[in-house]
């Protein structure tokens, strides 16, 4: 059987490891990093420049958090197949309006990245964290993200303007999500008690529910 080639583009300033969980079958995975963005640079031209990273034609991107929003803004200069959102947003409507406030005053430009990046009970509450294993995951992630990549990556998504919503787009999502709550969302499918770190905590449903997309 051959491989289905899948393109992965992780969450906030994450990096490939917080897909280690996940177990996909007969799944070429191909993990798009993070670049470091240019001095003002638009989510939408950041977006194009990681199309240079996509080789496969008329691929799959799974996109995590604020990796769905910038594979959303990648497939308006490049033909996707599907584009499946774990935890995320499809525009800025499903953003949190308490969100999108916090974006136009401008304090995410002042807080210092380390106020969020510290592992603390307060972000394991956020991510929907209870195993050790789960927590010490998270730390790690939080304490190797980059801080350049995250500052400008937060910035994007509070401002972010999408309001169109692709065809062949699948949305998953956590019904225990306290960062971008199922209310404010229409998902496809969720998770029972699935927070922002279903991708680790509950990686087996989600990987059979990526594989059941993937091949359908």
């Amino acid at each position: 059987m051959v491989a289905t080639t899948v393109y992965l583009l992780p969450g906030l300033a994450n990096d490939h490891t917080v897909f280690s969980q996940l177990e996909l079958q007969n799944v070429n995975s191909i993990h798009i990093p993070w670049v470091e963005p240019l001095k003002k640079e638009s989510i939408e031209a950041y977006a194009l420049r990681l199309c240079a990273y996509i080789t496969t034609p008329n691929p799959t991107i799974i996109g995590l958090s604020f990796g769905g929003m910038v594979a959303i803004e990648m497939a308006k200069h490049i033909s996707i197949q599907k584009i499946i959102l774990i935890s995320s947003a499809k525009c800025k409507q499903e953003i949190p309006y308490y969100l999108r406030l916090l974006g136009k005053t401008g304090l995410q430009h002042i807080a210092p990245p380390l106020l969020i990046l510290t592992p603390t009970p307060l972000s394991y509450w956020f991510f929907g964290l209870k195993e050790k294993a789960h927590k010490q995951k998270l730390a790690y992630i939080l304490l190797h993200s980059s801080h350049s990549i995250y500052k400008w990556s937060l910035n994007a998504l509070l401002l972010w303007k999408n309001t169109s919503i692709p065809s062949n787009l699948v949305h998953i999502q956590g019904t225990a999500d306290r960062i971008l709550p199922l209310r404010f969302v229409k998902a496809d499918y969720t998770i029972k008690g699935g927070g922002h770190f279903m991708v680790f905590s509950h990686a087996e449903q989600v990987s059979a529910l990526l594989l059941h997309i993937i091949n359908t």
